[in-house]
């Protein structure tokens, strides 16, 4: 059973400091996850949403991201699969829909290993100015953000350099 500590969504209560846009950057990088997820279609016209995750044993990260960045209640990690006793239990932080935008836009100088994720992340939420709730997307605004879901998609799934090429591991 997931159990959330904190209160719904909470605004940022400290202004990030560079230092603390790159330390989130090098969390993303390492830890965290940009993704575009499939939202329940309660019409017949399939939508998407943002998120920024990060999941994480150690509660102290996660709060420093909340307090720097806000975001919505913390929760035990659901996982699919019983975990061995000896591992600790993990939680995340979310952020998600345009609550992104500010988090993206700090951390992207600072961005190595995902910052085509986040550079879509910024795109989709552009899809999202100016609309109110109840407005429908246009389709144009619906195939753009499948295109940006594929492409997300792709991404966190491509494989990386093989570390022998950097010089490392075997061979050398």
């Amino acid at each position: 059973m997931k159990r959330p500590l904190g209160d719904g969504f909470v605004p940022a209560t400290i202004v990030p400091t560079d230092l603390d846009k790159a330390w989130a950057a090098g969390i993303i990088d390492g830890e965290g996850s940009i993704l575009v997820v499939p939202q329940p279609a309660y019409s017949s016209r399939q939508n998407w949403r943002l998120e920024v995750a990060v999941t994480n044993s150690d509660l102290r990260m996660l709060f420093r991201l909340k307090e720097r960045w806000g975001g919505g209640k913390i929760h035990e990690h659901n996982r699919r699969k019983e975990r061995p006793v000896h591992w600790k239990p993990t939680w995340d932080w979310r952020l998600g829909g345009r609550s992104c935008a500010p988090f993206l836009t700090d951390i992207l100088p600072y961005l190595v290993c995902k910052r085509e994720q986040a550079e879509i992340g910024l795109l989709f939420i552009a899809t999202t100015v100016g609309r109110g709730f109840g407005n429908r997307l246009s389709d144009t605004s619906l195939e753009e953000r499948r295109h940006m879901y594929e492409s997300i998609k792709e991404l966190n799934n491509v494989l990386r350099p093989d570390p022998v090429s950097f010089g490392l591991g075997r061979g050398k």
